[in-house]
């Protein structure tokens, strides 16, 4: 049984639900060995992208979704045809007219898209007027948030305050003497529970194996370090939550000091539609593996048949990273005989984690 009937059976997959990727890319880039061959989840491909900065010598994004692929796609194409301050303003960090957007789209990025995106995006001006960073579903969750629920906890100035540089005292301070009132507890916990996330969020088959029903508690107390321990002023995923915007705090693979590196590594990296076990062209073929939380939406027998279709494509001594957001599914549990957990530097690289959606993250070594 592959991933792609486990999944794809249960939820749909022909819309773009990440317009970005909400995890970490420097907690990859800590754990990618020197020149790697890696096999990344795309997603949005934000973090395929990043990998090409530290130096990755190939990367596989794969996804079930064709909608995913088609934006990273775009993505790379406006990283192909665009200045820095355009690629900006056509994605969606900075400000820009939607007839600015099309155009950009139509005169310079159009031709350099393969025609499944191609097809995709002359149907879709409004996603390209909109800007494309904000049209997925998982952001119009937190727009929602952003929007109509933080207006009826905090106003416009607490907000800011929030995410203005401050030491750690005074982020503890501000975090429960102002912004943890009665008012948002309640409605955070309302807003982020599993129902209410995966009808409006992720998707309720994404819970399908996670026995938890109250799992805000879990998210509040993530939530509650990303706003209090660690500096809220240079966090991009805290700012979109926040405020409905990157508002300037650009993730890492658009920051100006990555841009041309990206851009002149474009030739390293391919987007390919499927699953694990559909992909395998050769054995031992990948020392990097960047799996998200893909192993959440399995039941044990399935995540188990998924990790041996994995090591029929891993080199030897191959690093795994990949996340628990409430299920702890560990590679060295289903098999032991093959991995060793780096756990100093999983739990090192973990504790500056700036998406604070996830409750562990892991760094397995494939023995040699």
């Amino acid at each position: 049984m592959s991933t792609a009937q486990a999944v794809e059976d249960r939820a749909k997959f022909d819309f773009v639900r990440y317009a970005n990727c909400w995890e970490d890319p420097l907690l990859l880039l800590g754990a990618m060995p020197p020149r790697a061959r890696c096999l990344s989840i795309a997603s949005a491909g934000d973090n395929s992208f990043s990998l090409l900065c530290g130096g990755a010598a190939s990367v596989t994004a794969f996804d079930l979704n064709r909608a995913q692929l088609d934006l990273c796609e775009l993505k790379a194409a406006a990283f192909r045809t665009l200045p820095h301050a355009e690629f900006l303003r056509f994605l969606g960090f900075a400000e820009a007219a939607g007839e600015e957007r099309i155009a950009l789209y139509r005169d310079k990025i159009r031709a350099a898209l393969a025609p499944s995106a191609i097809a995709r995006y002359d149907a879709d001006a409004a996603s390209l007027a909109r800007g494309v960073i904000d049209g997925g579903k998982f952001e119009s969750y937190f727009h929602i948030f952003a929007n109509r629920i933080l207006p009826l906890t905090h106003t416009r100035a607490e907000r800011r305050e929030l995410l203005r540089a401050k030491g750690l005292e005074e982020r503890r301070a501000f975090f429960r003497g102002t912004w943890a009132n009665m008012r948002y507890r309640l409605l955070f916990k309302l807003f982020f529970n599993k129902w209410v996330m995966g009808r409006f969020g992720r998707d309720p088959e994404f819970f399908r194996y996670v026995q938890k029903t109250a799992i805000s508690g879990e998210i509040w107390k993530r939530a509650e370090r990303a706003m209090s321990e660690l500096p809220t002023d240079g966090n991009p995923y805290l700012r979109y939550v926040i405020l409905g915007t990157f508002d300037g705090v650009l993730p890492h693979y658009a920051r100006p000091e990555n841009f041309e590196l990206i851009r002149s590594r474009l030739d390293r990296i391919r987007f390919v539609q499927g699953a694990p076990a559909e992909l395998v062209r050769g054995k031992g073929e990948y020392s990097f593996f960047n799996l998200s939380d893909i192993f959440e939406y399995m039941g044990p027998d399935l995540f188990r048949a998924t990790v041996d279709e994995l090591l029929s494509c891993s080199a030897p001594g191959a690093v795994f990273a990949y996340y628990n957001m409430m299920l702890p599914r560990k590679l060295t549990d289903v098999r032991p005989d093959r991995f060793t957990r780096d756990s100093e530097r999983a739990d090192r690289l973990f504790a500056d984690n700036q998406a604070f959606f996830y409750g562990a993250y892991h760094v397995d070594i494939l023995h040699s």
